[in-house]
Order: C-alpha cells, then sequence, then structure tokens
C-alpha cells in the first residue's frame, strides 16, 4: 500500500475517534501532491436523516476558503495590469465610503484595512456595505479578519470587470483546473447534490459533546467573502494550484511572481491555530494576500479555513513538501474540526511512524491543569461546586447532580451538567478558581471591582438576533466589568470580549484600543434596555424561558 493511503486509513481511524467529541455527522478528505490527488475519501454521513454516507464528491461550503480563491482571480488581473494591489478601493466603489482614508486593494487582502469583521444583519452584501458606511474603523494597521473587506473586493472586481464574481470564479478558476462540480456562487440548484450542514439544537447554551444537532439554515450566498461550493475531489485540484509556481497538469493560472506575492506574510498576525498535541508545531503564522502562511516544522505551509452556517472546512498546502490536504465537514463553522483532521493528515504525511493523540485530548490548547476539589462562589459562599476525576474524566458535581467537564479546543471548558450549563467554564492560571458567567468560584482575592454605570445596568442580560451567523449574546457583569459572550454562532467570539464604555450608551467590544466593533444601547424602559445593536445588527432582549 502507497504512503499516502496508509496515511488515509490510520486518518480515517483518528476520524471516526474523533467525531463522538465534535458537532458534525460526516465530511470529506482529499490528499495531494503537485502531480495529482494521492487519496480522497467520505467520512460518517452527508445526511443524517436519510443515512446518506458522505463522499469525497459531496458538494459542501467551503465558506472563506473563498477569500484564497479570490485572491488568486486578484493575483491574475494584476498580471494583466487591470489591477494595481496599491490603488484605493473608491476609485472602483466611489459610493463606498468605510471611514477614514479609503482602504486599498492589499490592505483589504491582508486583514490590514481596520475593518469590522462583519455584520451579517442582513443576508445580502450591497446592503450591509451601504448600511456600515459609516463604520469606525482602526487608524492602527494590524491584522483583524474583516468579511466585509472581501466583499469590497468583490464589487470593487465586478465594478473594474463587468462580470459578477461568481462568472470571474468560474471563468479563471473553476473552468481552467476542470472542477467541474464546483461553483462560484451557492444556489438552489446545488442543494440537491449538497451535504446537509448541521449546528445545534439549542443556540442559547455551549454545544457539549452528545448533545443533539438539526440541520443548519440554508441560503443563498453570493458575496465574495464565503461564496464557492464545491467537494474535497474538486478542491483537491486547487490545492494543488497553491503547491504550485501558478500551473496545474500544464494550464497555467498564475505566473510564479503572482502566487510568490500572495504568499508572502503581509500582515502582522494571521488565522487562529488549533494545534495538535503532537506532530510539527506552528511557530508563525501570518496572513498574505487572500492566505495564511504558517511555517510548520521549518516548512512554509499555505492555509486558510472556512466556517459558514452549517460547514467547516480547511486545507493546508506544504509548498516546501509539495503535499496538501484539504477536508470539508457538515459542522457549523465555529468548531475547528476540519482544521484538526487536516493537521492529523499532514502529520501522517511528514512523518508516516508518528503516534496521533487520543481524540479527547488531541488539542494542544494551552492552560493549567484544574485543582480537583470544592470550589464556592466569591459573593455568595453557600453556592458551591465540585470538580472530581473518575478514569480520566473529569466532573463536575453542583447539588445532588454531575456532569461531564469538556475541555475545548479554545481552552474553555463546557459541561453537560442540566443546571450548569448556561455558560463556559473558564479556569484560571493556577488552576483554582472558575468563572461561569458572572459568577467567580474558588480562591479568587479580587475586589467587586468598580461601580456600573446606569447604562452598564441597563443592558445587562440575554439578547438574539435573527441572524444564523451569530444569533444569540450575552451581557453580563463580573467584578465590576460588562463582559459580551455567546454560546457559539459562526461570527461570534469564542471567548468572553471585555465592553469597554465609549460613553453615550456606546461600549467598544474588545479590550484593545485599536479594535473596531461596537456595541450601542436601544430604547431603555424602567432601567432595562430592550434592545442593542452589535455593528448595527439588532438584538432584542429575550427573558429567560
Amino acid at each position: 500500500m502507497k504512503p499516502a493511503q496508509v496515511a488515509a486509513e490510520r486518518l480515517s481511524g483518528f476520524i471516526s475517534e474523533l467525531m463522538p467529541w465534535w458537532p458534525l455527522h460526516g465530511g470529506a478528505v482529499a490528499i495531494v501532491d503537485r502531480d495529482g490527488t494521492l487519496a480522497q475519501f467520505g467520512f460518517g454521513l452527508a445526511d443524517a436523516e436519510r443515512s446518506t454516507a458522505a463522499t469525497a464528491w459531496h458538494l459542501f461550503q467551503i465558506g472563506s476558503i473563498s477569500k484564497t480563491v479570490l485572491g488568486v482571480v486578484v493575483q491574475q488581473l494584476v498580471d494583466e495590469g487591470v489591477v494595481d494591489l496599491d490603488e484605493a478601493i473608491s476609485v472602483s466603489l466611489p459610493w463606498a465610503e468605510v471611514g477614514g482614508e479609503p482602504p486599498t486593494w492589499r490592505a483589504l487582502l491582508s486583514h490590514t484595512a481596520g475593518l469590522i469583521m462583519g455584520g451579517d444583519g442582513v443576508p445580502d452584501d450591497l446592503a450591509q456595505l451601504w448600511a456600515l458606511r459609516g463604520l469606525v474603523r482602526s487608524d492602527e494597521q494590524h491584522f483583524h479578519y474583516s468579511n466585509l473587506g472581501f466583499m469590497l473586493l468583490g464589487r470593487a472586481l465586478e465594478a473594474r470587470t463587468g462580470r459578477t464574481v461568481a462568472e470571474l470564479i468560474a471563468t479563471r478558476i473553476l473552468g481552467p483546473l476542470a472542477m467541474t462540480s464546483s461553483a462560484g456562487s451557492i444556489e438552489w440548484w446545488s442543494r440537491e447534490r449538497s451535504a446537509v450542514g448541521y449546528w445545534p439544537l439549542r443556540d442559547d447554551i455551549p454545544w457539549a459533546p452528545g448533545d443533539p444537532l438539526t440541520p443548519a439554515a440554508w441560503f443563498r450566498i453570493d458575496s465574495a467573502d464565503g461564496c464557492v461550493t464545491s467537494s474535497a475531489s474538486d478542491m483537491a485540484r486547487f490545492a494543488r494550484l497553491l503547491l504550485s509556481d501558478g500551473d496545474v497538469d500544464g494550464t497555467r493560472l498564475m505566473s510564479a511572481a503572482a502566487i510568490e506575492r500572495m504568499s508572502t506574510p503581509t500582515a502582522n498576525d494571521g488565522e487562529d491555530i488549533v494545534s495538535l498535541t503532537t506532530g510539527p508545531q506552528v511557530t508563525s503564522s501570518q496572513y498574505g494576500l487572500g492566505v495564511n502562511i504558517e511555517t510548520i516544522g521549518g516548512h512554509t505551509c499555505l492555509t486558510h479555513g472556512g466556517g459558514m452556517v452549517g460547514f467547516q472546512s480547511f486545507v493546508l498546502a506544504d509548498r516546501t513538501e509539495g503535499i496538501g490536504v484539504v477536508v470539508v465537514t457538515n459542522a457549523n463553522g465555529c468548531y475547528p474540526v476540519a482544521q484538526v483532521i487536516a493537521r492529523a493528515a499532514y502529520q501522517l504525511l511528514v512523518d508516516p511512524d508518528t503516534s496521533l493523540p487520543r481524540a479527547p485530548d488531541a488539542i494542544a490548547a494551552s492552560g493549567p491543569t484544574p485543582v480537583v476539589g470544592t470550589f464556592a462562589s466569591v459573593v455568595d459562599p453557600t453556592l458551591t461546586v465540585s470538580v472530581e476525576v473518575d478514569g480520566g474524566q473529569l466532573l463536575l458535581r453542583g447539588g445532588d447532580r454531575v456532569g461531564r467537564l469538556t475541555r475545548l479546543w479554545s481552552g474553555r471548558y463546557v459541561t453537560d451538567h442540566p443546571d450548569l450549563r448556561n455558560f463556559h467554564w473558564d479556569l484560571s492560571e493556577d488552576g483554582r478558581t472558575w468563572t461561569y458567567g458572572p459568577l467567580v468560584l474558588g480562591a479568587s482575592t479580587e475586589s467587586h471591582g468598580r461601580s456600573l454605570s446606569e447604562h452598564d445596568e441597563a443592558i445587562i442580560g440575554d439578547y438574539r438576533s435573527y441572524s444564523p451567523w451569530f444569533p444569540w449574546l450575552r451581557i453580563i457583569a463580573r467584578n465590576g466589568r460588562l463582559m459580551l459572550v455567546a454560546p457559539g454562532g459562526v461570527e461570534a467570539p469564542a471567548e468572553e470580549m471585555e465592553l469597554v464604555a465609549l460613553g453615550e450608551g456606546r461600549w467598544r467590544i474588545g479590550s484593545d484600543g485599536w479594535l473596531p466593533e461596537r456595541l450601542e444601547c436601544g430604547p431603555v424602559v424602567n432601567g432595562m434596555a430592550l434592545s442593542v445593536l452589535r455593528d448595527g445588527v439588532p438584538y432584542s432582549r429575550t427573558m429567560p424561558g
């Protein structure tokens, strides 16, 4: 058996062990080198309701890997003299005011334009871009991932070429690479050939292993930040392009200089990394022009993740070694299981004799080991929980009930304890103090902090929206600080975000002063905000059910 086939067989076993710990039903993998596809296979179910096995030919929404596809299109047009990377986007889109100096193509491609991640309050990009023309922009050049920036790029490409993003992708990428099953927009015709996307049955609490899933919302998408639908088999050909100097099987799509431009680090940081506890580790991660550049074991690797409503994907192309892997899944986009599978595949490819980690503790999330014992609330000492260990599994006991305590890829914990599920559980650096929403339990010596303002008090509560990308948020107060927390969601933060008061019922989302995201208080009745605006998206207060 060839090495790649051996790797695929071992990877299949790893995936089977991994799946119960993640919210997905299935997916597919393709392993490639510069000359072709070495192995490909599906795993689990493409449609759980119909018991349809997933294959390498099922369509999946690849999400933000579409940004890398768009990056190739831009570089082609740079080669042709149609686009200048340092030209302001306002030359093509004079109506698109985004605060301050107009960003350049280069800044938008590298996520350094200071734009918010995105609002997603309406489904289509033109309405989003128009509504957010007066948005706040960071005046510092930090890497800050922005779907909004790629929506602008897509509309600028259409203005410059007279062709839609879907047409540009189809004629410049999909056609030449013979990606015959793929499309540059997500349309109704593709739904019958697509895997079903899934998300947790409940969106108001963090998902814990074993919780049920349900089919996710499905909708048409043509905006450039995440518009491509493809299969693992087709995406294998795109991964080969990333390994090459611009050509695949004698078909040249871009110059060697273009792929060098694209894959040269531009931003000061890069996409979030989910590392395994074994194998070669990522020593640097910086974003280029539409693609992330990682150094893994001394090798230069191009990577990108893709999160959609009901789908999660990842591509990794090692340009040093000439090998790559594509993983597509039907997990909701906020759960980076495709990245975990891709890194396991890569580990097997670079070291066939390697041992993969056990699935429950495969993720190298940094953090302390929890201290076993009893933890009392700092505010209310009568409220206690205990952390125990049974057969290597952490247990959380509260009252007369007990549940599992499971560590996530982010270093946070979730539990299936029926009374302690509203929030994630976060552990202090010494392992002796837990925070659970507004509560601190353990040996904390923190004071209760500053007094809250009238506006601060008014917005504390639970809120929801109709946006499937970020459906639920909670605002809590802990030790005199306001925090925005979310149980899940493709565009929701995976960690708690401090709300920093800016005056007049406005807050910055995040403690770093350069962050552009904002929260605004809606109407207040009897000291209680009825709604809030998150970057222009309305959320209404909801009462506990």
